[in-house]
This record gives C-alpha cells, structure tokens and sequence, in this order.
C-alpha cells in the first residue's frame, strides 16, 4: 500500500511538525524565526518526497524569508515579505501543472501579507485560519498526512488562541454556538492597528 519513500516523507514531516513545536518555546521573536528554518527545511524534503514541487517551494522561499528576517532591521522587514511573495509566485508559477499547485502560493502569500502587521494579534491568527485552510486541502490531495495534521493542530491553537486572547463571548447551546463563534471570528477585535 505505502512505498518506502511514502513513509521516509511522513516522518521527514513529523520531524518538521516537532521542529515546529520546539521553535514556538523559544523566548525572542527573533530567535523563533530563526528556529524556523530547519522547519522550513524538513517540510520541503517532506514535499520534495511526496512529489509536491510547490510545498516543498514555498517552505525553501519561507526558509530564506526567515533568515532575513532574522537578520536585518525592522525597517527592511516589508521589503523581504514583498522580496520572498515575488520569489515564491515566480519560482511556484514556472513549476505550476495542476489545479492544486496554486494553494501552496495563496497559502504563504496570505501569512506573509499578515506578517506585514506583526503587532495586530487577531489580524495574524485569522491570516493563520486561511493559510491553514489552503494547506489542510493541498496536503489532503498530495497525501501529506502529518502536514494535515499539523494544519489541524494549528488551526485549533489559533482558535483557542483568538478565544483567550479576544475575549470571546461564545452561546453555551446549539443554537447560538455557530452564530456566536462567526461573530467572534470574523468581528471581534479586528480594529487596525496603526
């Protein structure tokens, strides 16, 4: 049913996913996007194994992203975004040949734009949402169990995150839990920051 190579990829994920979960403990911002490049690189062998050129180019292009952006001053950090945007789309549209090649672009596009506003806390954690979505279908299709999983397990933190964070008045029944959580979502605490 799996072929080695199958297999060799899920683990190369679920380093990645562990990688993941170390870099978000480190204290300095600075130092947890730095923590992120071995991520970057064991999702993009991940991808390469599973025969998904365009994951494992987004997570090369985040990978040199968070370098600088590990590096430079905070003046330079919108050049970089747009930089590694541009970089990601040129390198993922010479590369495109199915439908589904185009999320992983939506996917990093969306998070680094939200990266733009790094003191707007629900901005970042709804960008999150839409970036996760992207991903949760393009692994769903390329067979990346562990990336859906860890599409999963992000999702649920930046929920449990915007919940805490924000305050959220959620209805205790059936009846009033969705349209209490849409609200929440997508009108709470969303006030640009300037």
């Amino acid at each position: 049913m799996f072929d080695d190579l199958f297999i060799w990829a899920q683990i190369m994920g679920a380093l990645g996913l562990l990688a993941n979960v170390i870099s978000w403990q480190i204290k300095k911002p600075r130092h947890i996007i730095l923590a992120t490049v071995p991520c970057n690189i064991l999702w993009a062998s991940h991808y390469a194994m599973l025969g998904a050129p365009l994951g494992a180019i987004a997570n090369l292009c985040s990978c040199f992203k968070n370098l600088g952006l590990a590096f430079v001053q905070d003046r330079l950090v919108p050049y970089i975004i747009y930089g590694s945007i541009l970089l990601t789309w040129g390198i993922g549209l010479y590369f495109y040949e199915f439908w589904y090649d185009i999320l992983p672009l939506f996917s990093i596009a969306i998070l680094n734009l939200g990266l733009l506003f790094r003191d707007n806390r629900p901005l970042i954690a709804r960008t999150t949402l839409i970036h996760c979505t992207f991903g949760l279908v393009y692994d769903s299709i390329v067979g990346s169990y562990v990336g859906f999983f860890c599409g999963v397990f992000i999702m649920v933190s930046a929920l449990i995150g915007m919940y805490r964070y924000e305050n959220w008045e959620i209805g205790k029944c059936y009846k009033t839990f969705i349209p209490s959580l849409t609200r929440s979502l997508l009108f709470s605490s969303l006030k640009p920051t300037l």
